[in-house]
């Protein structure tokens, strides 16, 4: 895709830290939108729907793949592609302004490889770690043509973390692998995404856009056990297992075609 594409290499050009590369990739592209055009006396509109994001792991943006080990106890973590769904809420400001929020579910789904060589055990498993969020986040647009608008938005979420997450495997009911997800119960994340959509006045609003999420601290910690008749490994969750969670996702939204618009004491179709 291009916009991870242009941000890597800029990264690497300039030296700067990558999450300031990705916020400042997102303020340039609303500088350049807002200086396309001058906020008008049109209303504010507002939406209601729902979205849903196929997740992708983003290495420029954080350690997708971890690799621990403890002596000859070996494990690595991986995220693989996960999801997220749920309701989003725009209110309108002024033309060009509108603030989203909403609520998700998310679920990263992470690939384990354990190993202890020295007694040819191999083994894989997934972990799966749910949590869920409110978004909020600043939304600027700009009209390209009469149904179609391009989105730039930004903001921060707070994520819930229900439960801790664990797997365990006993190949041949001798040798005993846990794998223990330890997380915050509140944890925050910076959000940016840019996008397009299609509004029409009877089918609803249509959104296809790229959203970027980075944890500011980490998802969670991974605490990876091997244990065989009173042996014991384990490694150093707090040091050795920490995981960013960070993703860049496809959004895909939704918006039923009822706007109300300020000053207006009913609602109308969404108008062009």
């Amino acid at each position: 895709m291009i916009l991870p594409l242009l941000v890597k290499i800029f990264g690497k050009f300039v030296g700067m830290n990558r999450y300031i590369v990705v916020l400042l990739f997102l303020f340039f592209t609303f500088s350049t939108c807002f200086a396309q055009e001058i906020i008008g006396k049109e209303k504010a509109k507002s939406f209601f729907g729902f979205q849903i994001k196929p997740i992708f792991p983003a290495v420029f943006m954080g350690t997708t793949k971890k690799d621990i080990s403890v002596k000859n106890f070996n494990t690595s973590i991986r995220l693989t592609t996960s999801y997220s769904f749920g309701a989003v809420v725009r209110a309108g400001i002024t033309k060009l302004i509108a603030i989203e929020t909403g609520i998700n579910l998310t679920q990263r789904n992470y690939k384990l490889n354990y190993s202890i060589p020295d007694s040819n055990i191999y083994l894989d498993s997934r972990l799966r770690y749910v949590t869920y969020d409110i978004p909020v986040a600043a939304l600027f647009y700009i009209r390209l043509a009469k149904p179609v608008y391009m989105n730039v938005s930004i903001g921060a979420a707070l994520s819930y973390n229900p439960t801790a997450a664990g797997i365990k495997n006993m190949p041949g009911g001798y040798h005993d692998f846990r794998q223990l997800a330890l997380g915050k119960k509140l944890v925050g994340e910076a959000l940016g995404n840019v996008g397009f959509e299609y509004r029409t006045e009877k089918a609803g609003v249509f959104y296809l856009g790229a959203e970027a999420r980075i944890p500011f601290s980490p998802l969670f910690y991974l605490k990876s056990e091997y244990r065989y008749q009173g042996y014991q490994l384990e490694t150093d969750a707090e040091h050795q297992g920490k995981i960013n969670g960070s993703y860049l996702a496809l959004q895909i939204k939704y918006f039923f075609p009822i706007s109300t618009i300020k000053g207006s004491p009913v609602k109308r179709p969404i108008e062009q």
